[in-house]
């Protein structure tokens, strides 16, 4: 059995004998518990520590790692090392350290490093290291440096400078002055002086004064006394040259008159002291300086003047070109003489206020250009009129006669005045190099305009005209249509010689028709065998069935129906309806409404749309013509200008044109039907229809 070992007591042990006999017996021994000496563990400290804020003393508790139940509280002692010693701008820095020691001699420790100890800063001992001062003084800096730790320096600390004159300025010595710098930093102030500094250029010079001029006998030179305004004892002797100037030449009869000026430099002043008007003896030339003046003829503006001269240095006038004989002034004078003599320079023409032009003869003096006199003339005119082909012109002529004029002589002079060409005078239009149209070709000419009075040309256009096309006569049968075979038809062009054959269609039998209207005073007629079928009374009953040829309408009357209902109402009127024999008959004065109205359904219906609407079944696909109306009035046309304004428009008339290409044999043939049908017709008698529409 085992007592562990504790922080301060040893570990107790038993210990147990056993022991086994040769029969195995086992007998045993067990001693008391046994203390083990030099076993207890001893403590295990840990230490908490608690620090002063200044670190100046601390407190500790230890307690043992072993046995938390073990604590001792020993005495702490606190040394320092300073770590950072205080400068002139930072703290002291130190480390401090705490020791304590246990009852059992354990020895702990506790270190607070870099603790930085307040308001222990040194401060700054500023001191000059140099002063700094501008050229002229008037400006200073200071340059410091620490006493406490040289490394710390402030430079260029601006100071107040202060002046004091010490020394006033003279005529020859510059002004001095004393400059005090004071300067502040940090709380201290710094001063410097510069002492009696003299002001460059500040004496105030001498000031002169000229107080006397002596001047030489001849005038030739002068001397000057000068004395300094700013201290008498200061004076000064100079002696100069003048220099004259002749304020007026000696003549034949005066001396010299001279001027004498004397200046005198010194210390970058002048002086100056004049002698006026001295005059030079002996210095007259006792000669005359004579200028001559030519004789000069008097005019009608100017005076003239006998020959003359004079002297302008004594003032005097002379006859003679010696000087001897003196005149009085103006002596020599020559009155003006009153007249002019004139001569012609020019003429000058101008519109005149009464029509035409007036004319101006100018003259001038021949004594003074400035003299001008005028004179008028008498003006004739001569008109060539002006045509369309000449210019037309006025020649002005413009006589002055001698005695009307200033210099007595005859003068002439002529203006042409030009008149514009008149505007040429067209005449009527004519025809040149003219070609007639034929049936086949266009024909062409020259329209051109003369002018009716100078016959010259003024415009000449080409014309072309359109080709007349064929001037077909009527048909001749040259064989008979049969039942069993076609007949032949031919007609010929009236302008040419060209001719146009066509089929007649066979004959087909018909039943003759029987007639059963009533109307009037008459009945109905038997059923006819010829041209129609019979008719009652005076043509108003209904139209009986006929037989014979009238049962169908030859197929040219039926081609040009058909046109007439391809148009819908847009064509309205139809001209030359006629066919041979009497199927159906149509008249100037009249018509048979009801056999053309049964007629033109009849084809309507059975055959619009297998004949005329070939290439046109988009547009009257699905229609069913039931009714065609006819209207007519004796007398009225309509032409086809009235029938585009009522509503046959450009599309309209191209599908009418489409449909007549169904219609005829050939391109010419279909040409000639719708120029025959729609610009006129082929027959001399025929009937215009006022209204024809057709509804499904």
């Amino acid at each position: 059995m085992v007592t562990e070992a504790g922080c301060t007591t040893n570990e107790f042990v038993t210990y147990t004998a056993k022991a086994t006999a040769k029969d195995g017996t086992e007998l045993t021994d067990t001693t008391a518990s046994i203390e083990v000496p030099d076993t207890a563990t001893g403590h295990r400290w840990e230490a908490t520590w608690d620090w002063a804020s200044d670190y100046s003393s601390a407190t500790t508790q230890f307690v043992c790692q072993n046995n938390k139940d073990h604590k001792e509280s020993p005495t702490v002692t606190v040394t320092s090392q300073e770590t950072t010693a205080a400068g002139c701008e930072n703290n002291q820095v130190v480390t401090y350290t705490a020791k304590a020691t246990a009852k059992d001699g354990t020895e702990l420790t506790d270190t607070k490093k870099d603790i930085e100890v307040p308001n222990t800063k040194t401060g700054h001992k500023w001191e000059v290291a140099k002063w700094n001062w501008a050229a002229d003084y008037s400006t200073a800096t200071v340059d410091l440096v620490c006493k406490n730790d040289k490394t710390h320096e402030v430079k260029d600390v601006e100071a107040k400078v202060s002046a004091e004159e010490t020394t006033p300025a003279t005529c020859e010595g510059n002004k001095a002055f004393t400059y005090t710098a004071n300067a502040g930093y940090d709380g201290a102030v710094f001063t410097d002086k510069k002492e009696n500094i003299p002001i460059a250029d500040t004496a105030t010079g001498h000031d002169w004064k000229a107080v006397k001029w002596t001047w030489a006998e001849d005038y030739s030179t002068a001397t000057v006394e000068l004395v300094c305004q700013n201290n008498e004892d200061h004076k000064k002797t100079i002696t100069v040259n003048s220099v004259p100037k002749t304020v007026k030449a000696e003549t034949c009869e005066t001396n010299r008159i001279v001027t004498y000026t004397a200046t005198a430099e010194f210390d970058e002043k002048t002086f100056t002291d004049t002698k006026e008007n001295i005059e030079v003896a002996g210095t007259a030339t006792g000669k005359h300086q004579l200028t001559a003046f030519e004789k000069k003829d008097p005019t009608c503006t100017e005076k003239g003047n006998k020959a003359y001269w004079y002297c302008p240095e004594c003032g005097k006038y002379f006859s003679d070109a010696e000087g001897t004989q003196e005149i009085e002034t103006d002596s020599w004078i020559l009155p003006v003489i009153d007249e002019h003599a004139w001569t012609f320079t020019e003429v000058t023409w101008a519109e005149s206020t009464e029509g035409g032009y007036a004319a101006t003869a100018n003259f001038k003096c021949a004594n003074s250009e400035t003299h001008t006199t005028q004179a008028k003339m008498t003006v004739s005119s001569e008109t060539t009129a002006a045509s369309c082909k000449d210019e037309g012109k006025t020649v002005y002529t413009a006589i002055l006669a001698a005695d009307d004029s200033p210099d007595k002589k005859e003068h002439k002079d002529e203006k042409t005045v030009t008149i514009a060409k008149k505007a040429h005078t067209p005449d009527a239009a004519v025809r040149e190099k003219e070609t007639a149209a034929t049936c086949e070709a266009g024909g062409s000419y020259d329209e051109v305009v003369y002018c009716s009075v100078c016959k010259a040309q003024l415009s000449r256009k080409a014309v072309t005209t359109e080709m007349l096309g064929h001037e077909w006569g009527e048909w001749t049968t040259t064989r008979e249509a049969t039942e069993e075979q076609e007949g032949v038809k031919v007609r010929a062009c009236s302008r040419c010689t060209a001719t146009e054959e066509a089929s007649i269609p066979r004959l087909e039998p018909t039943p003759g028709g029987e007639g059963d209207g009533t109307g009037g005073d008459k009945t109905g007629g038997e059923g006819g065998t010829g041209d129609e079928g019979g008719t009652g009374g005076d043509n108003t009953g209904t139209q009986g069935e006929g037989t014979g040829d009238g049962s169908t309408l030859p197929e040219e009357v039926l081609n040009r129906i058909r046109v007439v209902v391809v148009a819908g109402g847009g064509i309205s009127y139809v001209r030359d309806v006629t066919c041979t024999g009497k199927a159906i008959k149509v008249s100037k004065t009249g018509v048979d409404t009801g056999a053309l109205k049964n007629k033109l359904e009849a084809v309507a219906q059975a055959t619009l749309m297998k004949n005329a609407i070939k290439g046109e079944k988009a547009a009257f696909k699905g229609s069913n013509v039931k009714k065609v109306t006819v209207k007519t009035k004796a007398g009225k046309r309509l032409n086809v200008t009235k029938l585009k304004k009522a509503g046959l428009s450009k599309a309209k008339i191209k599908k009418l044109k489409k449909a007549f290409a169904s219609i005829g044999k050939t391109k010419k043939e279909r040409n000639i039907l719708y120029k025959k049908l729609i610009q006129g017709g082929i027959a001399q008698k025929s009937v215009k229809f006022k209204k024809l529409t057709v509804s499904k």
